[in-house]
């Protein structure tokens, strides 16, 4: 059986990497889903891969979406944001401490830059769409309402 190098992350965001023994890349993507985790990118080790030998692709698959910030911490993100401006806290304030709970760095420098952009006086939708790899265009125009609205 061939040796797979491969990446998953949990739905979480863990990421876990390792080489595996796997009869082939079904089986490897359900021995990872029975842990908890989701096949980002596998390649076999050493060797052609049998589509190699037959002509096809090789077995290099990549999953750019699941490389992001997990949904479970932006929504967990916009529910705080929410109890923190309900409860009177500045805008400003509240995404510093937001970005501060945070482990996902890329998700950090996101928040910490759109915290900026409003200090500087730019609308809070406008800082998002230069975030459009994290929040979706739903989410943006979401926002974007809500400020129209009041």
């Amino acid at each position: 059986m061939p040796i797979f190098s491969y990446t998953a992350k949990s739905l979480a965001g863990e990421e876990k990497t390792g080489k595996v023994e796997a009869k082939d890349l079904r089986q490897l993507s359900n021995t990872l889903k029975s842990e908890g985790f989701l096949l980002v990118n596998a390649v076999e080790e050493g060797g052609k891969s049998e589509e190699d030998k037959k002509g096809g692709l090789g077995l290099n698959i990549n999953i750019p979406f699941l490389s992001g910030v997990p949904l479970t911490e932006k929504m967990m993100f916009t529910r705080n944001l929410q109890v923190m401006i309900s409860s009177g806290l500045s805008f400003p304030k509240a995404l510093q401490v937001l970005a501060l709970q945070t482990k996902n760095k890329i998700f950090k420098n996101a928040i910490l830059d759109i915290k900026d952009e409003i200090v500087k006086g730019n609308n809070f939708s406008d800082s998002l769409q230069k975030y459009s790899n994290i929040f979706s265009e739903l989410f943006q125009n979401m926002i974007k309402v809500g400020e129209e609205a009041g």
